[in-house]
């Protein structure tokens, strides 16, 4: 509401317009995150990926393509994808 007249009601419709859209990423829980990400740093450890910076390269990978809708948020597809990825090599 701090928006000069010229601007509040477009700024206000753009708001009206993606409430429901946020509404329904959070009910659907849909990852946006990091913290959302099925998996996390340990389990990528686990998995046999070194500990470092490639770590944190290969969760962002892993979100990212979890957003972009090419993998389910899911922890065991995530892992199987970092198995077939990495095949015992190091990515990131």
């Amino acid at each position: 509401m701090a928006q000069s007249d010229g601007h509040r009601q477009s700024k206000l419709n753009v708001l009206d317009a993606i409430s429901p859209l946020i509404d329904e990423i959070i009910e659907q829980r849909q990852c946006f995150s990091l913290k959302d990400l099925a998996v996390d740093g340990r389990d990528l450890i686990d998995a046999g990926i070194p500990q470092g910076k490639e770590i944190g390269a290969v969760l962002n990978r892993l979100m990212d393509m979890v957003i972009d809708e090419k993998v389910e948020n899911d922890k065991i597809a995530l892992l199987e994808l970092v198995h077939h990825v990495c095949d015992g090599k190091r990515i990131g």
